[in-house]
């Protein structure tokens, strides 16, 4: 049955759902010999012993609310044993499993053992598709998003590269700069596959291609690592990726290239003038802050839904989907819509810096997750609309079902009711989101002095201030890259 279909009723005994499958025999209000009003109540009982993603991270989510993370490590690792345990077994996997992975993975890192960080976020990363909320993929998103949790988890594009990012971060505070390349060749791919769609702009991936630089300018790549930067600074085009560009282009076949030169005129450098060279030895730190917004799912009028839909020029109803809509409508049988929202989390920091001995070195803000993920929330809105309402019309239209199959006109329209009710309540869409998913990425780079050293990074807002010391032993060349997360 397609969405918007009306079930055709008729005289005969039996009552075709135009699904290819056996008639189901209409026998004295019962179908299959059961009481209707027994069928609706089974459901209505489904429905409340459900649980969801929410109850199984509820701890976890706790712990990281209250600023434990260690905490919160062992209750994810507990439910990615349980999912491990489950493909072990070869049962069905666990649709979670992804982002148990990813919850873990940030903790790891968090904590400072990097090791297991990449290994968790790489076997991630080989089971994560990209969630599509573009017409071409409306017919699916239904589907997924008021799945209940029961297909693999998809990632929208920023959580998607943040894996990536992560997992090179981590890579490079353990001194592998050969892994960092492969997650920057993995960027590279992800940037190339949207770079000529509506997303080739979008933030994160300049950011991306800004840490893909980083691993590439580290590693002794310099013409890789300006083809990097030049991507990062044309969607962000920052004074650090200006003086990134600016750094890696002399010498290059790309010296007068017209972002290289805007790059160079940013800075105010003359003819002749050239960006110092990174010093022999160099300390990185990369810090992640805040909590991205997360999902959840909350009331609106169905009307309000439609307005969403109906004000964009890409998502159409069908004439049966509209005829149905409006029918609903203009009977009442349905009043709202559990519909997915993010949720914004509060976060206090507001810049972020070094101190090391008497030096001291501001942060620069690389992309802030929080500002991007509601616009682009707000941009896919029409299409999880058009998703919500298609989903409603067949719920609606299977309630019509069930009074067809029955003879005893006031018990069926009970049971049709009490059957609406309990879809209506079990239709909820998939609030699952990577929760630990940082929501600001900063970096900061000054030269240091080799041997051991103690480097204190601070993230401030008005009042505010929390500290990480760090001890690090500096070589006598090259690079130290230190990663550190605060999750307020």
């Amino acid at each position: 049955m397609k969405p918007g279909d009306l079930v055709p009723r008729t005289d005969d005994s039996r009552l075709s759902t135009r699904t290819g499958g056996p008639a189901i025999a209409r026998q004295n209000g019962t179908a299959r010999g059961w009481p209707i009003s027994v069928l609706a109540a089974a459901v209505l009982l489904l429905v409340a012993c459900s649980g969801g993603y929410a109850g199984r991270i509820a701890a976890f989510r706790d712990n990281l609310d209250r600023g434990d993370p260690q905490s919160a490590l062992v209750s994810i690792d507990r439910l990615v044993a349980e999912a491990e345990t489950t493909l072990a077994e070869q049962r069905d996997r666990d649709s979670d499993y992804p982002l148990f992975l990813l919850e873990r993975g940030t903790l790891y890192q968090a904590l400072g053992d990097h090791a297991s960080a990449v290994r968790d976020f790489n076997q991630a990363d080989q089971m994560l598709e990209i969630l599509d909320l573009t017409p071409k993929g409306a017919e699916n998103v239904g589907r997924y998003l008021w799945s209940d949790s029961s297909v693999l988890y998809r990632a929208p594009l920023y959580e998607k590269l943040m894996v990536n990012v992560l997992a090179l971060s981590s890579y490079l505070a353990l001194g592998d700069l050969a892994g960092a390349q492969v997650e920057a060749r993995r960027l590279a791919v992800l940037n190339e596959y949207f770079e000529n769609t509506e997303l080739s702009e979008h933030p994160m991936l300049g950011a991306a291609a800004a840490m893909g630089g980083l691993a590439m300018e580290l590693s002794g790549q310099p013409m890789a690592a300006l083809r990097y930067y030049l991507d990062a600074y044309r969607i962000n085009p920052t004074p650090a990726l200006a003086e990134a560009v600016a750094r890696m282009s002399p010498g290059t076949v790309l010296s007068d290239h017209a972002e290289v030169v805007a790059a160079r005129h940013q800075l105010g450098l003359q003819a002749g003038q050239e960006v110092a060279p990174a010093p022999e030895r160099e300390l990185v730190a990369i810090v992640y802050t805040g909590l991205a917004p997360r999902r959840l799912a909350e009331r609106y009028p169905v009307g309000m839904v439609v307005g969403w839909v109906d004000g964009s020029k890409t998502y159409q109803f069908s004439h049966h989907q509209r005829t149905t809509l409006e029918r609903i409508e203009a009977e009442d049988l349905l009043t709202w819509i559990n519909f997915p929202v993010l949720e914004v989390r509060p976060h206090l920091f507001g810049e972020v810096d070094l101190a090391l001995a008497e030096q001291a070195q501001s942060a620069q803000l690389l992309v802030n997750v929080e500002s991007f993920a509601l616009a682009q929330w707000e941009q896919d809105r029409p299409g999880i609309a058009f998703a919500a309402l298609t989903r409603a019309i067949t719920r609606i239209l299977a309630r019509e079902v069930v009074q067809a199959l029955g003879s005893d006109r006031t018990e069926t329209d009970v049971a049709g009711l009490i059957l609406q009710a309990a879809m209506q309540m079990a239709d909820t869409p998939d609030t699952r989101s990577w929760v630990s998913l940082p929501s600001q990425i900063w970096m900061a780079r000054m030269a240091v002095e080799p041997g051991p050293q103690t480097v204190m990074v601070n993230a401030r807002g008005p009042g505010y201030m929390q500290s990480q010391a760090l001890q690090v032993e500096i070589p006598e060349e090259g690079a130290t890259v230190v990663v550190v997360r605060f999750f307020d």
